[in-house]
């Protein structure tokens, strides 16, 4: 009987100094079935449900800025066109011959530009074209035209106005 004492307070003996050395607390050791880390089932359902809602906000907010972004430097490149337009017309005192615009087109990778004279080369319109769903212009006058956004045919975008979002204009 007392070799069998001495064999279990040796285990114990054993027992307690890995414990010991594993640095797990009194606690853990009355309950042997807790476990030592990690996330439920449910709590990563929550973190993947709020991120989810977050991105179906971010995301579409994210593309809309990066078209305004596009939509920003072609309007600026129609704006740099029509001041060239004002620069050759104090110098030949028209704007172009023959109905052809006298300054070429800017290369764009977004927008493809179009200009044609009226009234014996005295007037101008540039046109913008963002795909098919975006069209602006500018004239001699610097009147700037929203002609088609975000797919509608003449909006409503005020006097002087190029629109890139809902009310914003450029």
């Amino acid at each position: 009987m007392r070799e069998m004492l001495n064999n279990k307070y040796k285990q114990g003996e054993v027992l307690c100094t890995a414990l010991l050395n594993a640095n797990i607390s009194r606690a853990q050791i009355s309950k042997p079935d807790s476990k030592l880390s990690g996330f439920t089932l449910i709590e990563l359902m929550v973190a993947i449900a709020i991120a989810g809602i977050l991105a179906a906000f971010a995301v579409p907010i994210y593309f809309d800025r990066v078209e305004q972004s596009r939509l920003t430097e072609g309007l600026g490149m129609l704006t740099v066109v029509a001041a060239k337009m004002e620069k050759d017309y104090l110098d030949n005192s028209d704007y172009g011959t023959n109905g052809t615009c006298s300054v070429a087109a800017p290369a764009s990778d977004n927008f493809t530009f179009t200009c044609s004279t009226n009234n014996n080369d005295q007037e101008f319109t540039w046109t913008a074209s963002y795909g098919a769903d975006y069209a602006y212009t500018i004239d001699q006058n610097t009147d700037k035209v929203t002609t088609k956004f975000d797919g509608t045919t003449s909006p409503s975008s005020g006097a002087d106005c190029w629109l890139i979002g809902q009310g914003q204009c450029y």
